[in-house]
């Protein structure tokens, strides 16, 4: 029977003997599924270790028929282990430690599994303490919990020992879900996590040793007994961590899961092929991904090249990177997208409105699966450090010079997880290329040292997590996209523009031509703007200004949040907007935007001016996209800059507009504010204004908008997806912008 597409349940998903047909098997795959004497398959979580051990006791089944003992049934085909929470606390399971204990414990309990399948007779002593148990996990959750009887447990293991002979037919055991269920108890809070910094922690020892513990008594077991094989599914961070004298040993008997890219588009490709041709977007396509998707490649929200020109990537490429490269996570991928381009908009949208679908639901799940990547750290993954980390940084492209802020220790861990990157150099090609490590290959026990680079880059699944704390779009490092193997570019500089570029085309009354002392300038601004914008002779004011709008972008984005709050909170009654913000007014004060922009440049003191200048210029800009696109009152704005703060009040202040109109000279503002969407003459006018400013001010102010419009549909912290869609098609859609 053909089976669905994405499938992400593997007990569903294996059919059997058509599986191959529909799986991928790479090497190491078949390497596992044809030898024998490979008792252990290693891999992290989402590799496919379950749906490849049961395929092993499927094939082994179908090869030996009767007479081969199994320890489940053919529907079962693996017993995955499962302690109920009610079995014991987690400081009772931290006793067992040792290696060489639960090498005891497991060993015990298979010989047990063994001689029940057998029907051979068992010491009653050891009947009574397992309950006459009959299969893996309550024979094992028994045995933990008599921890005093581990003296009589060595002397049940010799008697079997003894006995190993009385096996004379053929056994096998197929065992998954050690690590799960273990985790379930380790990952519990317990006095002695925070003691310790993931080495040599007793919750990642417990888990380590309890499967090497396992591997331990497999390989033990099969060399006193020939008939026994044991399979069994390992996590590879355990394994990664083991440093014990027979890890080479093991390795031969033990076969390491991994995929390359190109491995996991081939699983991508198989799902596609799996789809019925009638919710395909372009079933006459040869590519697949235009087939699925109606398009193959997309361009880069904000990377662009040194022709100014953004970069772009294929559809898979981009996926790919917004996971940790596990099968599991590319097929819930193609699932998310799966039921946004099966909807019956999706086909009729442009195609600039598919790539943003795209690019949202991918972005929203790539976020889902680092929450899901915190959940596999023993004991747990710390929420505080991440909190700081974000809070610290400015980019997903970190510095050297960002690394003095940065705790080392956090961003140890972080590189060994997978979570922080780093360049290198490509000797054929003399560039440098972006490189994360794997997901759960890292050592708990030893960590490897962060490489010595000039830059370290964020994953995308963090991107997320950024976008609580940065503005939208400007945590992006403007050349580059950020993934495994993509090329780094370092900084490329900004283009310096002629004065034209930075010259409104029109201010308030004659002050560009002439002095207003009443305007605060005793020369026409027109001076202040040629002296200003010198920017070959004065480097440094270039790069000031630069990033003195980027800074201001960000303080636009976050009065965008709190507008959104305010809107929010009036629209749903909820005062958990009331909460968010206040959060984001406190984030406001990270930001200097708190400025004399009302001082008066004097012809006597030209260097004051300058730094008066470039205030006014600021803000300016901060006023217009108040004014222009967020509707806030010029009461609210003018308090705002005065004091870093304002409350949503329809009080009205002269002095707030005699203010505005005298530190920034915004030709046709006005006090009796254009804030009706609706209204086409509101729009006219704010229009009117836009079109009187400076083409650099114009671009600003449009990128701005373009950010903020696309940001509502990356906005993880509103607490409903039903809000998300009143602010994007009942607000967004009304607010100005401009033509």
């Amino acid at each position: 029977m053909k089976p669905g597409p994405w499938n992400l349940d593997a007990f569903r998903y294996f059919s059997g003997e058509d599986a191959e047909e529909h799986l991928l098997v790479n090497q190491p795959i078949r390497e596992f599924l044809d030898r024998i004497d490979k008792f252990f398959l290693i891999g992290a979580k989402g590799l496919g270790k379950t749906l490849f051990l049961r395929y092993k006791s499927f094939n082994y089944r179908n090869l030996y028929g009767d007479s081969i003992r199994f320890n489940v049934s053919q529907a079962q085909l693996t017993e995955n282990l499962d302690i109920h929470a009610n079995t014991f606390t987690k400081e009772e399971l931290l006793k067992y430690q040792k290696e060489n204990l639960w090498s005891l414990l497991w060993q015990l309990a298979l010989w047990t599994m063994v001689f029940r399948i057998c029907k051979e007779p068992i010491n009653p002593k050891l009947d009574r303490i397992i309950d006459q148990a009959t299969s893996l996990s309550p024979i094992l959750a028994r045995l933990l919990n008599n921890r005093s009887k581990v003296g009589l447990y060595r002397e049940f293991l010799t008697e079997y020992q003894d006995k190993r002979t009385q096996i004379q037919s053929g056994v096998m055991l197929f065992i998954d879900d050690v690590d799960q269920a273990l985790h379930n108890f380790l990952s519990s809070d317990h006095p002695t996590d925070e003691y310790y910094d993931g080495q040599r922690n007793p919750s990642v020892e417990t888990w380590i040793n309890a499967q090497m513990g396992l591997i331990s008594a497999i390989y033990n077991m099969s060399r006193q007994n020939m008939h026994i094989k044991i399979y069994a599914a390992i996590r590879r961070e355990a394994f990664e961590g083991y440093d014990g004298e027979l890890k080479i040993n093991y390795e031969q008997h033990a076969v390491k899961l991994n995929y390359n890219k190109e491995e996991i588009k081939e699983i991508f490709i198989k799902n596609i092929q799996l789809i019925d041709p009638s919710k395909l977007v372009d079933k006459y396509s040869k590519n697949p991904f235009e087939r699925f998707i109606g398009f193959d490649n997309m361009p880069h929200g904000f990377a662009k090249d040194v022709n100014g020109d953004k970069r772009g990537e294929n559809v898979f490429e981009f996926i790919y990177r917004h996971t940790y490269g596990r099968p599991r996570e590319i097929v819930k991928m193609g699932l998310e997208i799966y039921w946004i381009v099966t909807g019956t908009y999706y086909a009729n949208l442009p195609k600039e409105d598919q790539i943003k679908e795209i690019r949202a639901r991918v972005n929203r799940e790539s976020h889902d699966l680092f929450l899901q990547y915190r959940q596999e750290i023993i004991p747990h993954f710390s929420i505080e450090d991440l909190s700081n980390f974000v809070e610290k940084i400015h980019s997903n492209v970190i510095t050297k010079n960002d690394l003095a802020k940065l705790n080392k220790q956090t961003l140890r861990l972080y590189f060994n997880l997978g979570l922080i990157g780093h360049t290198r150099s490509d000797n054929h090609n003399a560039t440098l290329v972006q490189e994360f490590r794997p997901p759960a290959t890292y050592n708990y026990r030893a960590q490897d040292p962060l490489p010595d680079s000039d830059y370290f880059l964020v994953h995308s699944s963090l991107d997320f997590t950024l976008l609580n704390q940065h503005a939208f779009g400007h945590f992006y490092n403007k050349h580059n996209i950020i993934g495994n193997g993509y090329p780094f570019y370092p900084r490329i500089t900004e283009p310096i523009y002629k004065l034209s570029y930075y010259l409104p085309k029109d201010v308030s009354g004659n002050r560009m031509n002439a002095g207003n002392e009443t305007g605060g300038h005793s020369l026409p601004l027109s001076t202040y703007y040629h002296s200003f914008f010198q920017f070959d002779e004065y480097v440094e004011r270039h790069e000031s200004l630069t990033q003195q709008y980027v800074t201001s972008e960000k303080i636009l984005s976050l009065l965008g949040r709190i507008c959104f709050c305010n809107r929010l909170e009036k629209q749903f009654r909820d005062d958990f907007y009331k909460n968010k913000k206040s959060e984001f007014f406190q984030e406001m004060n990270r930001y200097n935007y708190v400025r004399r922009y009302n001082s008066t440049m004097r012809e006597q003191e030209p260097e004051k001016d300058m730094d008066r200048f470039i205030d006014k210029l600021i803000g300016r800009f901060i006023t217009l996209g108040c004014y222009l696109f967020l509707d806030m009152r010029v009461e609210w704005i003018h308090e705002l800059l005065k004091t870093g703060k304002f409350i949503f009040s329809p009080e009205k202040s002269e002095s707030s507009f005699s203010y505005i109109a005298r530190s920034f000279f915004i030709r046709d503002i006005r006090h009796d504010e254009p804030r009706d969407p609706a209204n086409p003459i509101h729009r006219n006018i704010k229009q009117t204004i836009f079109n009187h400013l400076s083409p650099h001010e114009q671009d600003c102010l449009k990128r701005f908008i373009k950010d903020t419009i696309d940001e509502v549909s990356y906005l993880n912290w509103i607490k409903e997806s039903s809000h998300i869609e009143w602010l994007r098609d009942d607000l967004m859609k009304k607010i100005w912008r401009p033509t």
